[in-house]
């Protein structure tokens, strides 16, 4: 999860300025569904 962490950090930065001391991500199971959950406080765009 660290690794696809920093990999969408990496992503994002390119466009956004991303606020990387906030970011939470999770990984939510419903029946036969899984989703990755992400929340990524943005600074401002570039």
């Amino acid at each position: 999860m660290d690794a696809m962490r920093d990999e969408l950090i990496g992503v994002l930065s390119k466009y956004i300025d991303v606020d990387s001391q906030n970011i939470e991500m999770d990984v939510k199971r419903e029946d036969d569904m899984t989703a990755l959950v992400a929340n990524f406080p943005l600074k401002g765009s570039k």
